[in-house]
């Protein structure tokens, strides 16, 4: 299944941008594309895989106009949820836009 989801950060905390039911998906590759404020965009490809516990992700294919990443991702299991995490290395806000490819 494909699907899209956006999210904006206005906070360099860790935050979730997307997020799909372990029971439903084992795995996902996903594109994502952050664009801060100043206009300078990073658009990775990242897969993951659980067994239903234990979320694993990778992050390859990182290009960005930025002289650093604007973020980097993670991953985590919570209430039956696999969870996808930005963690925004910028001060400025940023707008996540994830095509996800959901693999049963």
């Amino acid at each position: 299944r494909s699907d899209v989801e956006t999210h904006t950060s206005t906070t360099t905390a860790s935050e979730t941008i997307a997020t799909f039911k372990v029971a439903d998906f084992t795995a996902a590759k996903l594109i994502i594309k952050a664009i801060d404020t100043n206009g300078d965009v990073q658009v990775s490809e990242v897969l993951l895989a659980h067994d239903g516990t234990t979320s694993q992700i990778t992050e390859y294919a990182i290009v960005h106009t930025s002289t650093n990443p604007i973020a980097a991702y993670t991953s985590s299991i919570t209430g039956g949820t696999d969870v996808i995490i930005a963690a925004t290395a910028v001060t400025t806000d940023t707008e996540y836009t994830v095509v996800e490819t959901l693999i049963v």
